[in-house]
């Protein structure tokens, strides 16, 4: 039976398709595109929005899905 080192390869493989533009772009683009509504107020609290749960779902889709 192989030992830990024998499947070092997949860990290397995950982390280099976290690292890599397949994963990285689209993350990156919708951080981006839907940090704005999450600007705390002056006060510096974050008030809690409808717009919050859908930017949520969005995001649990987007890093849930397929590739």
């Amino acid at each position: 039976m192989e030992g830990s080192d024998g499947n070092a390869w997949v860990f290397d493989s995950l982390v280099g398709f976290l690292h890599g533009p397949v994963w990285n772009v689209p993350l990156q683009t919708f951080i981006e595109e839907k940090s704005l509504p999450f600007e705390p107020t002056e006060s510096g609290e974050v008030l809690d929005r409808i717009e919050y749960k859908k930017t949520h779902d969005e995001y649990r889709n987007l890093v849930s899905k397929p590739v």
